[in-house]
């Protein structure tokens, strides 16, 4: 098993945790601008308010969290939070929704895979060991991905996609830690 800590300045340690979000037709605002946005709550068509596990989920990520960035059945970027994330003001450009309603926004620095990788290649292997203690789970019955926004995998790593990014994208070579935070040095420890 690999597990990723971070070394804080003040020596404490820090695990990695795994997110994997679902940027569908915010593709070129997450690339372009650098970061996740999520309304805290929506109105539904009766009036009432909801908040789907997608959204709250956004809420969750700390600085130094790796995200898995899908669209369309293909992880097409790696990013790792660069701060915790905080209550935003909804984007300007947005045109779905109530523009009153605030969200949670991550800020993050991103690498775009050059070769994305198309979930087939794992979701049988990440079903079986990850999905049932992911929140929401990532992967439906049929292999397909729910439709959620964001997923956590709870668990103490990622094993299954930290091992196939490794081998098949050499992303153990082009991880970055947030040049806007304090230094920090990355271990890898073999169980």
């Amino acid at each position: 098993m690999v597990t990723i800590t971070l070394k804080t300045p003040d020596y404490k340690r820090v695990a990695m945790r795994f997110f994997w979000v679902n940027i569908g037709g915010s593709v070129a605002e997450v690339f372009k601008g650098e970061f996740l946005w999520a309304p805290q709550y929506g109105i539904n068509k009766t009036g009432n308010m909801f908040k789907p596990a997608g959204w709250e989920t956004v809420k969750k990520v700390k600085e130094g969290d790796l995200i898995f960035c899908h669209k369309g059945r293909k992880i097409i970027g790696v990013a790792t939070a660069v701060r915790d994330a905080y209550s935003a003001p909804r984007p300007e450009h947005r045109v779905a929704g109530p523009p009153h309603i605030a969200g949670t926004q991550v800020d993050l620095e991103l690498t775009r895979l050059e070769l994305p990788i198309d979930v087939s290649l794992f979701n049988q292997a990440f079903t079986r060991m990850h999905n049932q203690a992911c929140l929401p789970r990532v992967f439906n019955k049929k292999g397909g991905c729910t439709e959620n926004y964001m997923w956590r995998d709870p668990r103490a790593g990622s094993r299954v996609d930290r091992r196939f990014f490794s081998r098949k994208t050499s992303l153990s070579t082009s991880m970055r830690i947030p040049s806007k935070s304090p230094e920090r040095s990355v271990v890898s420890k073999k169980e």
